[in-house]
């Protein structure tokens, strides 16, 4: 999963707006590929299901959430219509992220929760800054109508708090993981 995280990141700067407008022939596949990472790691999650149930429920979301973004995005460039539907999309989209998301962080925390109490916690609270990320960015968008200023305040702040925890979660990976080394390697030897 860790290394995953950082091909899709790679990937998905592919598709971003400063990059894409200066090289805009890197866009779809960017898009391509954060759609593949994101189907690649869902069936990872599938594949941990022995370890903790919750990975059923959140693979499926992440697969299930990568098809609908997929389909949203190809209707952004279309008609008003069409991105009216993109829209609804892309909120179906986020609504399946959030719960898969939710599924597999409780999941994570489960899993190390009996070799590092400390580590379990810090998923949960990863996850309630999650959510209020997605809140602040979801505030920021509808502020922008009210007031420029304080929409673009809460969005900038949503968009520090969406690196700083991608930052996080994969720390909380890597330490996952080389927690789990080390148990398997005292099993082993």
């Amino acid at each position: 999963l860790f290394w995953l995280v950082i091909l899709g990141i790679a990937a998905n700067l592919l598709t971003n707006e400063n990059i894409a407008a200066e090289l805009p022939v890197l866009y779809w596949p960017g898009q391509i590929l954060t759609f593949l990472f994101s189907l690649a790691y869902g069936w990872v999650l599938l594949r941990l299901v022995a370890e903790n149930r919750r990975y059923r429920m959140a693979g499926i979301c992440r697969i299930v959430a990568a098809v609908v973004s997929l389909f949203a995005e190809s209707f952004s460039n279309l008609s008003v219509a069409a991105a009216v539907m993109g829209l609804l999309l892309s909120i179906t989209a986020l609504g399946i992220s959030l719960a898969g998301g939710y599924q597999e962080y409780q999941g994570h925390s489960e899993v190390v929760s009996e070799a590092d109490t400390v580590l379990s916690e810090k998923w949960l609270k990863l996850w309630k800054w999650y959510v209020i990320m997605v809140v602040v960015m979801a505030a920021g968008m509808l502020l922008i109508f009210l007031s420029v200023t304080l929409g673009v305040l809460a969005i900038l702040f949503a968009v520090i708090a969406a690196l700083v925890i991608s930052v996080l979660e994969l720390v909380y990976l890597y330490r996952q993981a080389k927690l789990f080394e080390s148990i398997t390697g005292r099993i082993d030897g």
